[in-house]
């Protein structure tokens, strides 16, 4: 039956509360269930009381008379104590954000007035503004005892032997992980295991060693380059280059890696983020006697629900981006713990991006158009000398990987200091952190100091805690002033620096200083030319001399000297580049760390004083490094009969013994040994008559390049058999 239309309207219509009248009926004590009373006469005051909320049991219909007073003595405590001390509590935390949120408005109010009056002023106004370098009193941070780097190369590794140092960074235990999900990656891919009429490409199970000269390979084609890599495999033409590449192997075995070749188990899901193996427990302690273990990861043991089907895994992957780089695993993490093992840096580090090229199709990936590399995968990494000691990759759909944020810092700020708490302590020696505008800010810096950690680096004119009078100088006067003008302020213990050379640079510091006579250097310049930027300014100061010492700021110098150790990182990669085109997306990262790991193995034997500092020594450590790596291609068994061919008989040079032959009897002694341990007789007959006795040859495979019988079936038997 249908409901009146009066009822149901009035039903429908909620009195109206205000959010402080909730609070307010909240806090009320609850009331014990009462009889039903006649309503009371409506006083002749007005309440002020807000109308108390309708229980459960009450009518449908709201009462528009006001009800009545709680009795004297309530029969409980009231039970809504907890939430509401918990709404109290939320709203005092949004008075405190709100202020917050108030001091900033008003900071950058205040220092958006300030530069619109100092914008106003002339430059003989603006110079009166500043304040002198002598009133410039700075303290700065003192890092204490200056170290240089050392290693920390176990005592059973050869220093001398770049395959050894390489295995500190990617160990043995490493590529037969790969050997093993490659030849998984392979089964799931339905990979062909014998040729057909339309394909003579197919596949044959992998090994550890293959993986190695696979590697060795990818070394090889970074130093001997060649527009397309099947040229490696072309025939010697005259007066070409010969590569060695073919005796280790074949162009469509290299195919075949390439194709399948895979670092994580093909069926599991992205792991979750683990930081505790990014922070080593304690600094290491260099020259130790026993190897300095390495603590891997524990890989989770599979069980059948993990091997999910390819739809299913998909869809996981896309919701869970937890670790978007899961398929370099356990290889990156490895590699990642591995770095800060090995060396321990000297006093000045650096942190800056690095960039692995790649255009392919990804989210994961950032343009950069005023880069060497223009798009990419973008890599946070410290550095010492060209030695990466720890990095965190960055997304750009997902941000910077596995971030602590801080409140009053931005993510790369964050970033920063989260690298900055994994370098190892030393009472009586600390770090000197150096970067550039991308990174730096006053909070930061003001952090770092507090935390026994000197910093220095350019800067943006930005922020509201920045001077505002160096702001206004780099925007309006920056072409005006003498070359080497110097003004300098301090906010919350940073050093605020603006120099003139070419252009008014800006900077932040804590270790140096611009009040003392060893806040100067005098340094050789040459006279720009008159095409740079700005030279007019500089150009003055040589006159007609094309070289002159000039004094420069000790800030600006030890910024010259120490921020380029991500950079030459870059430039130890860069003539020497393993990476080649490919289609899937984690196929460049994978070759960073080879090319990584190779900088990092030939860094420990520089510091370590084992290898020769040449001008070509780098070069000359990768081509050892790859020779060694191909010399595992004799572990490889050669399986030459499954190729195409061309299979022709050819005359040999020597008489041998027809390899199926030899293969049959150590197959037929095998087999008896099996049975007499077994305690099964044979005959005589098929104990010693049933294969003849293997015979010497002088006709052979010429592909195959071994010796066969020509009067029996053994060439046939050959390029026939399955295994």
């Amino acid at each position: 039956m249908a409901e009146p239309t009066e009822r149901r309207s009035t039903r429908l219509r909620k009195p109206k509360t205000h959010f402080d009248d909730r609070i307010l009926q909240s806090s009320k004590p609850s009331e014990a269930p009462k009889a039903v009373e006649p309503p009371l006469e409506p006083s002749t005051k007005p309440s002020t009381k807000p109308p108390a909320k309708s229980s459960a049991k009450s009518s449908t219909k709201p009462s528009t008379k006001p009800s009545a007073k709680p009795s004297a003595k309530p029969s409980t405590k009231p039970s809504a104590l907890g939430p509401i001390e918990q709404l109290c509590s939320q709203i005092e935390e949004l008075d405190i954000e709100e202020d917050t949120t108030n001091d900033k408005k008003a900071k950058k109010k205040a220092k958006a007035e300030e530069v619109a009056r100092l914008v106003k002023l002339g430059l003989e106004d603006i110079i009166k503004e500043g304040k002198s370098l002598e009133d410039v009193q700075f303290e700065p941070f003192d890092p204490g005892h200056h170290r240089e780097p050392k290693v920390n190369i176990p005592s059973n590794i050869d220093p001398t032997d770049p395959l050894a140092l390489l295995d500190l960074f990617i160990p043995p235990e490493i590529y037969i992980t790969i050997a093993e999900n490659t030849n998984l990656y392979a089964i799931s891919k339905n990979a062909p295991t014998a040729p057909t009429k339309f394909s003579t490409r197919y596949w044959w199970p992998t090994n550890e060693h293959e993986i190695r000269v696979l590697f060795g390979i990818f070394y090889y084609m970074g130093i001997h380059r060649e527009p397309n890599y099947t040229v490696y495999w072309e025939k010697p033409k005259p007066n070409g280059p010969i590569h060695s590449i073919p005796k280790h192997m074949t162009l469509n075995r290299y195919e075949n890696l390439r194709r399948f070749l895979h670092i994580s188990k093909p069926a599991q899901q992205p792991p979750e983020p683990c930081m505790e193996t990014q922070q080593p427990s304690e600094p290491p302690k260099p020259h130790t006697e026993a190897p300095l273990p390495l603590q891997y990861p524990e890989q989770p043991q599979p069980c059948p629900e993990d091997f999910l089907e390819e739809e299913e895994l998909s869809e996981d992957q896309e919701q869970d981006p937890a670790l978007w780089w899961w398929k370099l695993e356990p290889m990156l993490n490895n590699f990642r713990t591995a770095c800060q093992h090995y060396l321990i840096p000297g006093t000045e580090v650096a942190i800056d991006e690095i960039m692995v090229r790649f255009r392919g199709r990804s989210s994961n990936t950032c343009k950069m158009p005023n880069k060497p590399i223009k798009q990419g995968y973008k890599i946070f990494a410290l550095a010492d000398n060209g030695y990466v000691w720890h990095f965190q990759l960055s997304s750009r759909l997902h941000g910077i990987a596995e971030l602590e944020k801080a409140n009053e810092l931005t993510p790369t700020g964050s970033m920063v200091l989260q690298m900055a708490r994994l370098l190892p302590k030393f009472p009586d020696s600390h770090y000197v952190i150096y970067m550039d505008n991308y990174f730096t800010s006053i909070p930061l810096f003001s952090i770092l100091r507090k935390e026994n950690i000197g910093a220095a680096g350019t800067t943006r004119p930005s922020g509201t805690d920045f001077p505002a009078l160096l702001i206004v100088l780099r925007k309006k006067w920056s072409t005006k002033l003498d070359w080497g003008t110097t003004y300098a302020d301090i906010v919350d213990g940073v050093l605020c620096i603006g120099w003139q050379d070419n252009n008014f640079v800006l900077g932040l510091s804590t270790v140096h200083t611009v009040h003392e006579a060893s806040s100067w250097v005098p340094l050789g310049r040459n006279r720009p030319s008159t095409t740079s930027t700005n030279a007019n300014i500089t150009r003055k100061v040589f006159g007609d001399l094309p070289f002159r010492v000039l004094d420069i700021l000790t800030w600006v110098d030890d910024y010259n000297h120490h921020m380029n150790s991500v950079d030459l990182a870059n430039q130890h990669r860069q003539p020497y580049d393993t990476q080649k085109i490919a289609y899937r997306t984690w196929i460049p990262l994978l070759h960073w760390i080879l090319d990584q790991a190779a900088i990092n193995a030939y860094k420990l034997a520089a510091v370590g004083k084992t290898w020769p500092n040449e001008h070509s020594a780098h070069l000359e450590f990768r081509r050892a490094l790859y020779r060694r790596f191909l010399d595992y291609s004799q572990f490889v068994e050669p399986q030459l009969w499954k190729e195409p061919g061309p299979h022709n008989w050819i005359e040999r040079p020597k008489r041998q013994s027809c390899v199926m032959c030899c293969k049959k009897e150590r197959l037929r002694k095998r087999v008896l040994a099996q049975h007499k341990e077994a305690g099964v007789e044979l005959f005589k007959e098929i104990a010693t008559n049933n294969v003849k006795r293997p015979g010497l040859s002088w006709s052979g495979c010429g592909f195959c390049d071994v010796p066969l019988c020509k009067t029996s079936s053994c060439f046939k038997d050959w390029h026939s058999q399955k295994g």
